[in-house]
């Protein structure tokens, strides 16, 4: 295969609203026989704090077994990261646009990512925008 590229496509079709427990963003994704994937979120904290973001790798569309992806870097946000054993935490409780790259290394042929607040504010954070591109390089 030559290098190939897909161009983001959304995950979400409308905002969705952090809740206290980890829940989907978007359906699942298929990812078979890319290297890597990159997920792009707009987020509007409002009073919420700690957005965390974890990332779930499935064998099968739909399957029962979920498979904790360890994320330990993000090459391409500017956006301040703590990581953590199976997610992601902002640092800063702030409204941001973030980047992750996920490498899948053509292994991980689902994906499912999960978000939700550290601490839920009175006013509920959102994810305003998701989007995923994928590659193989």
């Amino acid at each position: 295969m030559e290098n190939t590229y897909v161009s983001p496509q959304p995950v979400i079709a409308t905002a969705q609203t952090l809740t206290a427990g980890f829940v989907d963003l978007g359906d699942e994704i298929d990812v078979k026989g890319f290297t890597s994937v990159g997920i792009f979120l707009d987020v509007n904290i409002n009073d919420s704090l700690d957005l965390q973001i974890r990332i779930i790798g499935r064998t099968e569309s739909g399957g029962a077994d979920d498979y904790l992806l360890n994320i330990n870097s993000t090459s391409f946000t500017s956006a301040k990261i703590r990581y953590k054993t199976g997610f992601l935490e902002l640092e800063n409780d702030a409204d941001q646009k973030i980047i992750i790259e996920i490498p899948t290394g053509n292994l991980i042929p689902f994906i499912q990512l999960q978000v939700k607040a550290g601490t839920l504010g009175a006013s509920a954070g959102i994810i305003t925008k998701a989007l995923v591109s994928k590659s193989w390089k």
